[in-house]
């Protein structure tokens, strides 16, 4: 074991033993960054649920999980459907997907997804983790501190690198976001799950953040009787924690290794360059920090922005590669919610024929509903898939007679069964019967031949899970939809 990580265990140690009345503050600095603390303490605790999805797969739905992990989707269970009530455990659902399985809770809404890379569920994807964090309702307190220091929640995987680096997680070099923790982190799990029950305890977190170096918990939670001198240096410690923090975020974004997420945990810490490194993304070419440097200045909001935004607004092409059409739709909507030269974006909005086409329709109905119509058609026609459907979506939320005909329109315009699935999946679930002839007299028309031999295309793939996609789209746009009926005249 390497000289930082025997001081790192040893921490961990005095802190799970630690009292706040015997407090003193180490002289040695902490290995590891609060933020990779506690993302190392919560993925400890993921590691056991995920071992449990593991059991849940051999021992409830008869599945192996090598199998996954060496055929992917040919080594899912045959002998039950890819998705459904796990046997023996009504409260929980299940759905196997490639080479994974996800768990979810049927009261909760608690979800726990293992992309299977050995037998027993060690390996994370850190976008599993983060959606867990995000759906579950119920977290551990050091999960509640991994959110304090993550209120973005993806930021994390900034945190994720800073583990790699110091070896207390290894990843695969073709996928970033998966990775497992080292062996001495799986060694001392025992030593983890001490210090947890001792914070989750309540009492002496003053002096277990101090052991381990988290500064920003410590002077927070200042003891009574603390001397004015102390207190300084623990908030002096903090700031330098935040700038560090915010150094090694600009390092990234220098080297051009940072993306959306980057500018998030920047924006956290909010170190004085925050506004300079905005500006310096905004005039350069299109990227995810372009896409994350909008949705910071939509979340601290003002006008002081306005006249940037709008610049870069007219230099995007919505109908260029991604990521161009997303940072443009970002400027319309921000520009929008500051009430700045709103009826030049709205006129602009019709730009939009492929990526965002649908988003921009819908702004159009909630802004200029007189504009909006041939927006969907155009939405509805696109040559991107999200788009048909987030519009098909839309429409049928709606469910009203402009809306439909638009749908049966641009469904006898095409003889394609991918082009057309989200408008008769949406015309399926419309309450009018001329609805519902349209799409069935379209499939007499244009039957739909199932492909030969072993495998499903990803297209296939697609055309059989265009109902369901539909269905998540209308749950996700149905609170902002329902309000626009009879917009349109």
């Amino acid at each position: 074991m390497q000289q930082h990580q025997k001081a790192f265990w040893a921490a961990v140690k005095r802190a799970a033993a630690a009292r706040d009345e015997r407090a003193t503050l180490p002289k040695a600095s902490p290995v590891l960054s609060p933020w990779a603390f506690w993302l190392l303490v919560a993925l400890v605790q993921q590691r056991r649920r995920q071992r449990w999805v593991a059991d849940v797969v051999r021992n409830h739905l008869q599945g192996d999980p090598e199998a996954l992990a060496t055929a992917g989707a040919l080594g899912q269970p045959e002998e039950i459907s890819q998705q459904g009530i796990v046997p023996g455990m009504p409260e929980w659902e299940y759905r196997f997907h490639g080479r994974g399985c996800e768990l979810t809770h049927r009261i909760t809404g608690e979800s726990i997804d293992v992309d299977f890379y050995d037998d027993e569920g060690e390996w994370f994807d850190g976008w599993f983790y983060c959606r867990y964090l995000k759906k579950a309702r119920q977290l551990t307190p050091p999960e509640q501190r991994l959110i304090e220091l993550h209120p973005s929640i993806d930021t994390i995987m900034v945190s994720l690198a800073e583990l790699k680096l110091t070896r207390f997680a290894t990843g695969i070099k073709e996928n970033r976001a998966v990775f497992k923790l080292a062996d001495d982190v799986v060694a001392n799990t025992a030593l983890v799950e001490a210090f947890c029950d001792a914070w989750s305890g309540g009492k002496n977190r003053f002096s277990a953040a101090v052991e381990v170096g988290d500064w920003l918990a410590a002077s927070d939670r200042l003891p009574e009787g603390i001397d004015e001198t102390t207190a300084r240096l623990l908030q002096a410690a903090a700031d330098e924690c935040r700038r560090a923090r915010a150094q090694i975020v600009l390092r990234q974004l220098e080297e051009g290794r940072g993306d959306r997420t980057a500018m998030f945990a920047l924006a956290e810490v909010g170190p004085p360059e925050l506004d300079a490194v905005i500006e310096k993304v905004l005039q350069g070419q299109p990227s995810s920090m372009m896409v994350g440097a909008l949705d910071v200045i939509a979340r601290r909001g003002g006008p002081a922005w306005c006249d940037r935004v709008f610049a870069l607004f007219e230099r995007l092409d919505p109908n260029a590669d991604i990521p161009q059409p997303a940072a443009w739709m970002r400027c319309a909507v921000f520009l929008i919610r500051q009430a700045y030269r709103v009826p030049e974006v709205l006129t602009a909005l019709s730009r939009a024929r492929s990526h965002e086409a649908a988003d921009a329709a819908l702004l159009l109905l909630e802004h200029a509903p007189e504009l909006s119509r041939p927006q969907f058609r155009a939405a509805l026609r696109s040559s991107v898939p999200f788009d048909r459907a987030r519009a098909a979506a839309i429409l049928a939320i709606l469910d009203e007679e402009w809306g439909r005909r638009e749908m049966i329109e641009a469904l006898w315009a095409s003889e394609d069964q991918r082009m057309t699935s989200d408008c008769r999946a949406a015309l399926c679930c419309s309450r009018s019967p001329e609805a519902h002839r349209a799409a069935e007299e379209w499939e007499e028309r244009f039957p739909h031949v199932p492909e030969s031999g072993p495998f499903y295309s990803a297209a296939d793939v697609a055309l059989r899970n265009s109902d369901s996609f539909l269905q998540y789209e209308m749950s996700q746009l149905h609170d902002r939809v329902l309000p626009l009926r009879g917009r349109v005249k």
